[in-house]
């Protein structure tokens, strides 16, 4: 396997990255530059063979879970 599928779980400190958070009506957060950097790893992880249905993307905020589904959701259609 490749370096990029070996570790079950990958975490990505975005802290000082000049990565702003965005506070969304109703109390929510998103941050597009995040997203961003996790939709490409989505897409180079199953360029590597990882199946869509064996990816998870853990986020708190409901107003990022939203931007990422509207991100990869055309790639993708069964997210």
């Amino acid at each position: 396997a490749s370096d990029m599928v070996s570790s079950p779980i990958l975490l990505v400190d975005t802290a000082g990255c000049d990565m702003d958070e965005e506070k969304l009506l109703g109390g929510s957060t998103r941050n597009l530059k995040e997203a961003e950097v996790a939709a490409v790893h989505v897409r180079n992880l199953i360029k590597a063979g990882v199946k869509v249905e064996e990816i998870a993307l853990i986020t708190p905020y409901n107003g990022q879970v939203d931007l990422l589904k509207t991100m990869l959701k055309s790639d993708f259609p069964l997210l």
